[in-house]
């Protein structure tokens, strides 16, 4: 959930600096201001992308629609990371955990991480380090991050200006990180170039993690970033001092990435603040999902509660839940690094598994029961009752999705 506070926030400062008594009166000058942050973001992204922090009016648009969104995102693979994988604070919970925000823009990664780490270990103490080239956008973060309230958990926010691209060579000092996030930031910083280009960086990010630590890449869901985070983790397969924590289920290489028919990425369900609603009543942009694609990797392994059973019954769903007449069916790669297409004749449902099923959402790791691969393509087909054990949401716990499961009609594509 997002917090309250952050919206009202965000909200007090676009009155205060438009001079409106109320979002209503500010609503079209914040709706364009919206529309031109949309655009530098795309059209205009090479010549001036990053000039939102030093102008009041696309700030505002920043911190409203999109500061919650990059917020929320974050939190989904922390939260991966922590359940079904086993991630947890060294030295007994207690902390400090070490946080770097690489291209933190205006911090929405930073609050985000920071809030999934605390939520799931309460009293946990963290301190975050937010970087960024942007004098002006970590201004903002640091009256950001003093104007939280009490009780919002232990955490300390430094900032400091740097270059993504240079940090680990020039600028940090030895420093060990329990996490390093980049949020949209890597690609932006090798714009241009060869996917080979970001291994140094990689590696130089992963040389810098505790002996705990993860790093974290978000990248936005499209074909270009996305295959570009799945040739680096296929080249981080296979090795000894490496490990591939998500979005696969295994260590080998992306199957995606081989076919090269579609390409993996997040489309998960959220509940976007009541601000951000009101705001997109006439830009009728798609706010309920949040899409992104993701690496996350670590210098231990992770915990995989399936292994030890057939590979082929465990699959990270990518696409959406299909209810169709007469079945449940998705897509996933499976434990063995296959993508399967995967089907349940409701006729062999029973109460249990439609209600594990009914939870389920793209990007939740599903354990199945026993079945058989049949037709051309092949299906992995369900046989018998049992219910599949869904690892991302044990006994309703960990949730990674809200409960608002993405639902296509059968003639959509499987990879929407």
């Amino acid at each position: 959930m997002y917090p309250h506070w952050l919206e009202t926030w965000w909200v007090e400062r676009a009155l205060r600096n438009l001079g409106a008594p109320d979002l209503s009166a500010a609503s079209a000058r914040l709706e364009s201001e919206i529309q031109r942050l949309s655009d530098l973001f795309t059209t205009e992204r090479e010549t001036r992308f990053g000039e939102y922090g030093r102008d009041e009016g696309l700030l505002l648009a920043y911190g409203l629609f999109f500061f919650p969104q990059t917020f929320a995102r974050s939190g989904f693979p922390v939260r991966e990371a922590i359940h079904p994988h086993g991630w947890r604070p060294s030295g007994g919970g207690g902390g400090p955990v070490r946080l770097l925000d690489l291209g933190c823009g205006l911090g929405g990664a930073t609050l985000g991480t920071a809030h999934a780490l605390a939520e799931a270990f309460p009293g946990l103490s963290i301190e975050a380090l937010a970087v960024d080239q942007s004098t002006a956008s970590l201004d903002t973060l640091r009256e950001l991050a003093a104007a939280r309230p009490d009780g919002t958990g232990r955490l300390a926010v430094e900032t400091a200006r740097g270059d993504l691209r240079t940090w680990f060579a020039k600028e940090n000092g030895g420093r060990r990180w329990d996490w390093i996030v980049a949020s949209f930031t890597v690609g932006e910083a090798f714009y241009g170039q060869p996917a080979a280009a970001m291994a140094p960086w990689i590696d130089a990010a992963m040389e810098s993690l505790a002996d705990n630590g993860l790093l974290l890449i978000l990248e936005p869901a499209l074909r270009e970033t996305a295959e570009r985070l799945e040739a680096a983790r296929d080249r981080l397969a296979g090795q000894t001092d490496r490990f591939i924590w998500a979005p696969c289920p295994h260590s080998g290489p992306c199957p995606l990435l081989a076919e090269g028919s579609h390409w993996c990425h997040e489309v998960r369900r959220w509940a976007p603040p009541e601000s951000l609603v009101f705001l997109n009543r006439h830009l009728h942009r798609s706010i309920h999902d949040v899409k992104f694609s993701f690496l996350l990797t670590g210098n231990r392994a992770p915990r995989r509660p399936w292994e030890g059973s057939d590979p082929a019954r465990t699959a990270r769903l990518v696409t959406p839940l299909r209810i169709r007449k007469g079945r449940y069916s998705w897509g996933g790669c499976a434990a063995d690094g296959k993508r399967r297409d995967y089907e349940l004749q409701k006729r062999d449902t029973g109460e249990a598994a439609a209600g594990v099923l009914a939870a389920t959402a793209r990007g939740d790791i599903v354990e199945t029961g026993p079945g058989r691969e049949i037709g051309r393509p092949p299906v992995f087909r369900l046989e018998g009752a049992e219910p599949p054990r869904n690892h991302s949401r044990p006994n309703g716990e960990g949730k990674i999705n809200f409960p608002h499961p993405e639902r296509v009609p059968p003639e959509s594509p499987d990879f929407s």
